[in-house]
């Protein structure tokens, strides 16, 4: 059963992680056949199963992490990780207000000012 489609801050749809991780499979999928990689050559290189390369290729989001690490290394996309786990710097330090936040400043009451007249 599929994730209902969700949307962003200004109303755009977003992909839900199903599709995601299908999309991420079929890249793998796509990146071992240009490497001219069959499906049991890379999965021993990658350290898995038949099956689980299987999986990873239909985007199954139960495969562990290090085997998608293991695949990415091994078809030499080390900096698509890299820039993944980039950190990144918030929207709005460019900002010119980000730099110089504003002070909060207190306006001095009269003496009067409390008090009520009858």
């Amino acid at each position: 059963m599929s994730k209902p489609t969700q949307m962003n801050a200004h109303g755009k749809e977003t992909m839900d992680s199903d599709k995601e991780m299908k999309l991420l499979g079929e890249r793998l999928r796509d990146w071992r056949i240009r490497a001219n990689q069959t499906q049991k050559d890379f999965a021993a290189r990658i350290g898995v199963s038949i099956p689980t390369l299987r999986r990873m290729e239909r985007g199954d989001p139960a495969t562990s992490l290090g085997a998608w690490v293991a695949a990415i290394l091994v078809l030499d996309r080390r900096r698509d990780v890299q820039d993944l786990l980039r950190e990144q710097k918030p929207l709005f330090d460019d900002l010119p207000e980000a730099r110089n936040p504003r002070k909060r400043v207190r306006r001095q009451q009269t003496a009067g000012a409390s008090c009520l007249v009858e």
